[in-house]
């Protein structure tokens, strides 16, 4: 899947890109894990946390905050190649832009031992505490629980 986002307040565009394949069985990544996505120091934008766990059966499932207190929750299925579709979008509602945070994370075979490692694209329109919105990469890092 792949298109643009595209913001009704400002006409700014995020163009996505996104692909989902057979699902991966018995996966050597199955496991939970702790995942941050750390703010930039000094950009005064948030970060967030949350927890992955894998199934054997190739699902994934997300579930956390973003730094703001935003609950995420995404369910997916890991592909053969190791890796998921991670798409959040929000409209926007009262004292809140809309967001987008999209990316894949891929999940490399010692991930269950090492963690995993990546970047997201964020996107969040106007509002009270961003007034100006804004569009960002966000690392995301990963330690196994």
């Amino acid at each position: 899947m792949s298109g643009t986002f595209s913001s009704i307040s400002d006409g700014s565009q995020l163009p996505f890109s996104v692909e989902k394949t057979a699902a991966y069985r018995n996966p050597p990544a199955a496991g939970s894990y702790n995942v941050s996505l750390p703010a930039t120091v000094g950009s005064g934008l948030p970060g967030g946390s949350g927890t992955v766990t894998i199934s054997k059966t190739g699902g994934v499932r997300f579930s956390g905050k973003l730094g703001d207190g935003t609950p995420v929750t995404i369910t997916s299925t890991l592909g053969a190649a190791g890796s998921w579709p991670f798409v959040f979008a929000q409209p926007a509602r009262k004292g809140h832009g809309a967001e987008v945070l999209v990316g894949t994370i891929s999940f490399p075979p010692d991930a269950s031992e090492n963690g995993y490692g990546g970047s997201l694209t964020w996107y969040r329109g106007p509002d009270p505490t961003y007034p100006s919105g804004f569009a960002t990469t966000v690392s995301y890092n990963s330690v196994p629980k």
